[in-house]
């Protein structure tokens, strides 16, 4: 697999993820991350149709599994090395991607920022899919903000202007 994380050839293609796997570690959380999960899952899928129809072609089924499971390091018991033991060592990578992204702190906003984009830029030298899942993540986020408190909703549209 290349540092872009787009297929080169059938030889080198990773093992394909068990959907029925993903879908009994999503049975570990609420019905709404599950739900968010599965949204997330399809936005990245339609963001890999829309890099295919440029020529751009990604492994579908290891992108679908990263996207499906994005959360389930942070939301569950599921630890990175079971996620590498079930669906193999790029999804691990893809998922801790994610979660690297999100889990940034510094002290002030200016520097988050920075470091932000900083480690977008990163991660997308690695594996574009990182930033693919990270950005189905935000795009059913901000679609969701109604139904949250307005306090959460502040949060999540400040967080989302910081991606």
């Amino acid at each position: 697999m290349s540092h872009t994380g787009m297929q080169p050839g059938a030889a080198l293609l990773p093992r394909i993820p068990d959907e029925s796997v993903c879908s009994t570690l999503l049975a570990q959380v609420p019905p709404q991350v599950a739900a968010h999960s599965r949204a997330v899952q399809r936005l990245a899928l339609e963001m890999c149709d829309a890099l295919a129809a440029h020529g751009v072609r990604l492994n579908r089924a290891l992108l679908s599994a990263a996207a499906l499971l994005h959360d389930t390091v942070e939301d569950t018991e599921t630890s990175l090395a079971d996620v590498s033991g079930l669906f193999g060592d790029t999804v691990a990578e893809l998922v801790d991607g994610v979660t690297k992204l999100t889990n940034i702190e510094v002290d002030s906003m200016d520097e988050k920022q920075a470091l932000t984009l900083r480690k977008m830029f990163l991660a997308m030298s690695k594996d574009i899919r990182v930033i693919i899942v990270k950005l189905a993540d935000r795009l059913h986020n901000m679609r969701t903000l109604a139904a949250l408190r307005e306090d959460r909703r502040l949060f999540k549209a400040r967080e989302t202007m910081d991606v």
